[in-house]
């Protein structure tokens, strides 16, 4: 089934239909016609998979979406247009040209955590580049799943956009399918998986993965703002975010101010604990199990008040865990917040260079030679100063990891080119045809480039 789906997309794309400008903008408005009169089933949906309300789930899922396809509406036409470069001594005089090119066929495989912004974000980029695409969506969050299918395959005939989210499909998909462009969001673990299915087809991939993504808290930092920050990018989704904030490295001098103000801001943010309308809960059982796995053996463990019934755990802050320990060592995904300290930057950067390159990092200081040697020493995928996770909602930049946090970038123009294949041209003229570039070769001729290239 899924080899005839693949075929039959691959079919529908030689016909060109999806290269012209109309036909793209036509798709993203339906697209977008079709998300909005779901808009209440999908905030409902969200709930109940995630815990998400009705506000999160607007702002961090279906805005994004929204915002995504209007700058493509916008900015399409000069996206695929032809873009000049300039000659070279040896090409000269004729005209050199950028054709933005689709892919073709491409395989988008989504996550459970942000199942309708990680699905219709990248989707929104395929479709403005003139792909047809096969969506993998994940069977984790199985009410959004569900209604995510029905969207896509009441909006598009199955050989332009096709949704599945079979269990048994996954790995076949990755397996036995030979697709033009694979986007993968996910663990490290299956990325690698995924790495080597495309490398056995030479498939070109993005692969947007995670990490442990530090936040470094500074003597100098507005210690209130920080503190309500850090909470923000830890508690929305309940932590399971690829770029919340993993760990703290607080200056030693301020960790215990720092922790009063956490303790403030989440009771602030949530004044009936977990019990709170707004308090989103883990995904399922697995993964609660895996958050209660990782506090095993700790010590100095301060969980904020609340039950932990209905899968909603409160905002847990671990003190000075071991470097070793699997807290330290595996992204956590939940709402544990180890807190460590530093004397000088250069321990900080110690630390946070023994983990694999992180995703996303974040710096609370105001002192501004903190603020750039943090930014030029560390390898991350991308960051805020004095915030978290909010550089994600700016589609003007590319988001994505480095190392084994991913590779490749996605968000607006980024996506789009993501998703294209730039093909170079070169238009010579015959109006003119120097005869030094063939054989027999002239030696004063060589003599007289060796002179202007140098």
């Amino acid at each position: 089934m899924v080899q005839a789906i693949i075929d039959k997309q691959r079919k529908f794309f030689q016909t060109n239909a999806t290269r012209t400008l109309d036909f793209r903008i036509q798709q993203l408005k339906l697209l977008k016609k079709m998300l909005k009169s779901n808009e209440d089933d999908l905030l409902d949906a969200l709930k109940i998979d995630l815990g998400k309300s009705r506000f999160e789930g607007f702002v961090s899922e279906l805005a994004m979406v929204y915002q995504e396809i209007d700058l493509a509406k916008r900015r399409l036409r000069r996206w695929m247009k032809p873009r000049c470069v300039p000659s070279t001594l040896f090409t000269f005089p004729g005209k050199s040209k950028i054709y933005p090119e689709p892919y073709g066929v491409v395989l988008i495989v989504s996550p459970w955590n942000y199942p309708v912004q990680l699905t219709f974000v990248p989707l929104v980029s395929a479709i403005a580049a003139g792909n047809t695409a096969f969506v993998k969506l994940s069977h984790a969050c199985e009410h959004t799943t569900q209604l995510l299918k029905k969207i896509i395959m009441e909006t598009f005939p199955s050989d332009y956009i096709h949704a599945t989210e079979q269990h048994q499909d996954g790995n076949q998909l990755l397996i036995d399918h030979r697709f033009d462009y694979v986007f993968f969001t996910g663990s490290p673990t299956i990325g690698k998986l995924v790495m080597a299915h495309c490398a056995k087809h030479l498939t070109p991939l993005t692969l947007e993965l995670g990490g442990k993504s530090p936040c470094i808290v500074d003597e100098t930092a507005d210690l209130k703002i920080a503190a309500k920050r850090i909470v923000f990018g830890k508690v929305i989704n309940s932590g399971q975010t690829c770029v919340a904030p993993d760990y703290v490295l607080a200056q030693r001098s301020i960790r215990d101010r720092l922790v009063k103000e956490i303790t403030i801001a989440y009771q602030t943010f949530f004044p009936r604990g977990v019990e709170s309308e707004d308090h989103p809960s883990i995904i399922n059982d697995h993964h609660w199990n895996r958050l209660v796995g990782l506090l095993g053996g700790q010590k100095n463990i301060v969980a904020m008040e609340g039950s932990c019934e209905c899968r909603k755990r409160p905002l847990t802050l671990i003190f000075d865990p071991p470097l070793d320990s699997p807290l330290m060592k595996e992204e956590i995904f939940g709402p544990l917040l180890p807190i460590l300290v530093f004397d000088s930057l250069e321990e900080a950067f110690s630390i946070i260079r023994s983990i694999e390159k992180p995703l996303a990092l974040y710096c609370f200081s105001k002192r501004r030679t903190t603020i750039d040697t943090v930014i030029s020493s560390l390898s991350f995928g991308g960051g805020a100063i004095n915030d978290t996770v909010l550089h994600v909602a700016n589609h003007h930049l590319p988001f994505g990891g480095i190392g084994n946090s991913g590779m490749g970038a996605y968000h607006g123009k980024k996506g789009f080119d993501t998703f294209t294949h730039l093909k170079a041209i070169l238009h010579s003229v015959n109006w003119i045809d120097p005869g030094f570039k063939y054989p027999p070769f002239n030696q004063k001729m060589l003599t007289f480039l060796k002179r202007i290239v140098k």
